[in-house]
């Protein structure tokens, strides 16, 4: 699986900025799916919600990136991105998504999809099957292109 950005997220990367100046996902949650994910991040999500990610796993606080640095994004250093499993199954995939964001069909969303995998994905996660009730954690930085 590759990544797959919507087309909100592509026309706000194009911005003179970049995203961490203009804002583009100054606050976000990351919702980790089961099975394949859609053929692009314009799509409403496919698969079975497992977790939502957010500052220590609260369901309310969004989560934000660091300085960038190396090419990477990492997670702001004070913040815990944690989320609890809401349903069993083996991660595929993953949303990175504004607050607010319906999470739909749309064409100006903001939004970028990625695939889960222990080698090989676009994000790894500390466990490669997801629980009811216990943490899913991301602490490895996060890359995005450039």
């Amino acid at each position: 699986m590759a990544r797959r950005y919507s087309t909100g997220f592509r026309t706000g990367l194009l911005g003179a900025a970049g995203y961490k100046g203009t804002g583009i996902f100054d606050a976000f949650f990351i919702d980790i799916y089961s099975g394949s994910q859609p053929i692009n991040a314009d799509q409403a999500p496919t698969g079975t919600l497992l977790a939502t990610l957010s500052e220590s796993a609260d369901g309310v606080t969004p989560l934000t990136f660091g300085t960038p640095a190396n090419g990477e994004m990492n997670k702001a250093p004070a913040e815990t991105w944690r989320g609890l499993g809401v349903a069993a199954g083996t991660p595929g995939w993953f949303r990175v998504r504004r607050a607010g964001d319906a999470n739909d069909v749309s064409t100006t969303a903001v939004r970028m999809d990625g695939s889960i995998a222990a080698i090989g994905g676009d994000m790894k996660l500390g466990q490669t099957t997801v629980t009811v009730g216990v943490p899913v954690d991301i602490n490895s930085p996060f890359v995005v292109p450039h």
